[in-house]
């Protein structure tokens, strides 16, 4: 070290002491990581707390400021290997994917079957308002029966990926964890109220007409008058629900940001 200190004051002509290289390399950190921004600035933190103890050990027993900080960042590794070590497997953002599903799916769901309830209730009552003076509304009971046990199945199906769902979010929660020990942050990088909104537009837009053309077995889905109806009002809520979280957060966030920089 003291060799190319000596070398960098043959050609400089003067050591520059001042220059804080560990900071300097924890801008070329940042800039290759590739996580989410709470990830990132969790990692940022841990290695420079590793860096400034390992400068300072160093700057004990005798180095310059200068050699000390390139000892400590030699010792914690090249920036190229550091981003590597820290990006998720494959496995893990697969996995992910598959949680977010499952969250997405429940969602839905469980809406169709809270919209289908309340479009039959409404349609019965209408009808009943429709109806003349001491006039009973009957509804075909196997009709009835369909889109009731439909319905059903439906919320039975959401609330099991619920479960799922949460089950597999503790597991996420408590291990396996990334590099540096600390579990991952929000889901999806924190977009994924802005990936359910996108996904069901699209399955208002293009899945569902598609399969009202569909024969389905035993013609279930055509003999539940209120289904149709249902899986579209449904997954046009969930997306305008998840649209305004999604705006919500963003806010959020400008909002701590502009405090930030305030303090």
């Amino acid at each position: 070290m003291e060799a190319l200190r000596r070398r960098r004051a043959g050609r400089a002509g003067v050591v520059c002491v001042t220059e804080d290289l560990i900071a300097r390399y924890l801008t070329r950190l940042r800039a290759g990581l590739r996580v989410p921004p709470e990830r990132a600035e969790q990692i940022l933190a841990e290695a420079e707390d590793h860096l400034r103890e390992s400068a300072a050990a160093g700057a004990a027993l005798g180095l310059t400021e200068a050699d000390a900080q390139e000892a400590a960042i030699a010792a914690f590794g090249r920036v190229r290997a550091v981003t590597r070590a820290h990006r998720r497997p494959f496995s893990a953002a697969l996995a992910e994917v598959g949680v977010a599903a499952m969250k997405l799916a429940a969602v839905y769901l469980l809406t169709v079957a809270a919209a289908g309830l309340c479009m039959l209730a409404l349609e019965r009552a209408l009808l009943q308002l429709a109806a003349p003076p001491g006039w009973t509304v009957l509804t075909a009971p196997v009709d009835y029966a369909r889109t009731i046990g439909v319905l059903l199945v439906s919320a039975a199906a959401g609330l099991a990926l619920l479960a799922g769902c949460r089950q597999a979010g503790r597991r996420r929660a408590r291990g396996p964890r990334w590099p540096g020990g600390i579990a991952p942050g929000a889901l999806l990088g924190g977009y994924f109220p802005l990936a359910a909104a996108v996904c069901m537009l699209a399955l208002v837009i293009f899945v569902i007409p598609m399969l009202r053309s569909v024969k389905f077995p035993g013609e279930v889905y055509a003999s539940a008058p209120v289904m149709p109806a249902a899986t579209s009002v449904a997954a046009a809520a969930v997306a305008l629900g998840y649209a305004a979280r999604m705006a919500w957060l963003l806010i959020r966030q400008r909002d701590v940001e502009e405090a930030s920089h305030a303090g």
